[in-house]
């Protein structure tokens, strides 16, 4: 597994030192839809939920994008692939589709190892996620 060399353990520890800020403002967006919803007046709660949730989902797009990027750049065939892309000037999503597609094709087993690592740390993040609502929810309410 590649994940468990010592190049893939280093991009794993990056991935997962980045989600920290994602927890971070999820978890800061779920408590300002709480104070919106409870709040005659909430435009500011609704603006800054807003705000913070997409930072979220740029962060989170901007972790998953470096991981791809860099945690299988040691595999030749793939970084060859993201060099091709990034030449052709392919950014966003559509680079992560098209990486997330040659990694199927190409080498199904990193496909699956990488899908379980994102399943494992995001499926973690969430249940966090969830504590921390609820832990919200009884500060607030």
């Amino acid at each position: 597994m590649y994940l468990l060399s010592e190049n893939g353990r280093r991009h794993l520890l990056e991935f997962l030192r980045n989600l920290t800020p994602q927890v971070l403002l999820l978890s800061t967006a779920i408590v300002l839809f709480v104070l919106w919803e409870r709040s005659q007046h909430g435009a500011w709660y609704l603006t800054l939920f807003v705000g913070t949730t997409l930072l979220f989902l740029l962060a989170a797009r901007a972790n998953i994008e470096n991981f791809l990027d860099n945690g299988f750049s040691s595999a030749a065939d793939i970084a060859a692939e993201r060099d091709r892309l990034k030449g052709e000037e392919v950014h966003g999503a559509e680079r992560i589709r098209h990486i997330l597609r040659y990694i199927w094709r190409e080498r199904r087993k990193t496909f699956f190892e990488m899908a379980l690592v994102l399943a494992v740390v995001y499926g973690s993040m969430i249940s966090i996620l969830i504590t921390a609502v609820v832990t919200a929810l009884r500060a607030v309410g």
